[in-house]
């Protein structure tokens, strides 16, 4: 386990409050402090030349996605063999980075979740006939903010589906490795007021033949987030909002329910980090990977 005396977060937006109930899960209450460009009160609020003086010994990025590099750079002129937590995704787009003096993990916490786990156990170096994935919402029942003033909205900030939804392509690629595209759509289709990709349906394959379908959207007013996957000798299905999965072949069925949310997976990844077992949690390199099919995608 490492020595974790002072937790420092960067930004204090939705997802930055869901950390602080995760981690305070942890008992690390008194030693969170919080750096923001919004204006707040308290002695945990500090500014960037308060970060050599606390000394974080670990770090979560959940500012906007747009200032991550931003805040990398801060974070490697300042500090030196700290771990650090980069909300997902990496970055906006592909920047160049010079020899890190830090650790660094992507937080792609679907990961963690026990469907998703369960699915790799299953169909790891299975022959896959057919896999598909939705993740289908309603952008502007996201935050309480007006949603055309959020980063989700400006592709130049981070937004866009195929960025803001990249769990989806994250752990594809963590269960099977790699992903051929054939054919694909990202467009703007409804009238939301945002000027980022709200459509993005993918087709190609995985682990050569398997058939793969992935749909994304932010125009959907039923929450739907689901993986459906059949081999050549079980069909999964599981259903990331219900919390529920269920796994059949030819002998036997299983059904599963789960109550797991968002603070639970956050507080699981937390925990490895802090405890030092790093298994199953997306490096660096890994989100690059992710980033680096999205660009591909959106030249092409």
């Amino acid at each position: 386990m490492f020595k974790i005396k002072n937790i420092l977060l960067i930004g204090y937006g939705s997802i930055a409050k869901k950390h602080i109930k995760a981690l305070n899960k942890l008992n690390f209450k008194k030693n969170i402090f919080i750096l923001s460009n919004r204006k707040q009160k308290g002695k945990n609020f500090i500014s960037t030349l308060d970060i050599k003086k606390i000394n974080p010994d670990y770090i979560i990025v959940c500012s906007e996605t747009h200032h991550h590099i931003k805040n990398l750079n801060l974070i490697e002129k300042n500090l030196t063999n700290k771990l650090i937590l980069l909300e997902k995704p990496v970055f906006e787009k592909i920047y160049k980075l010079n020899k890190l003096k830090n650790k660094y993990f992507v937080n792609y916490q679907l990961r963690l979740h026990p469907i998703i786990q369960k699915a790799k156990k299953v169909f790891k170096n299975k022959k896959i006939l057919n896999l598909q994935v939705n993740c289908n919402s309603f952008l502007p029942d996201w935050r309480k903010r007006n949603y055309s003033k959020i980063y989700s909205s400006n592709k130049n900030k981070g937004g866009g589906v195929l960025l803001d939804l990249s769990h989806e392509i994250d752990y594809i690629l963590w269960i099977f490795d790699k992903i051929k595209i054939k054919h694909f759509i990202i467009n703007k289709i409804s009238k939301l007021k945002i000027d980022s990709e709200d459509f993005a349906s993918l087709s190609g394959s995985v682990l050569d033949k398997g058939n793969l379908q992935l749909s994304l959207s932010y125009f959907s007013r039923i929450n739907r987030r689901s993986i459906s996957v059949d081999s050549d000798k079980e069909s999964f299905y599981g259903d990331l909002v219900k919390n529920y999965f269920k796994l059949k072949n030819n002998k036997k069925e299983m059904e599963r329910n789960f109550q797991v949310n968002q603070v639970d997976l956050l507080y699981n990844v937390h925990k490895k980090i802090i405890k030092g077992k790093f298994k199953d949690l997306c490096t660096l390199q890994e989100g690059i990977k992710v980033l680096k099919l999205i660009e591909k995608l959106k030249k092409n």
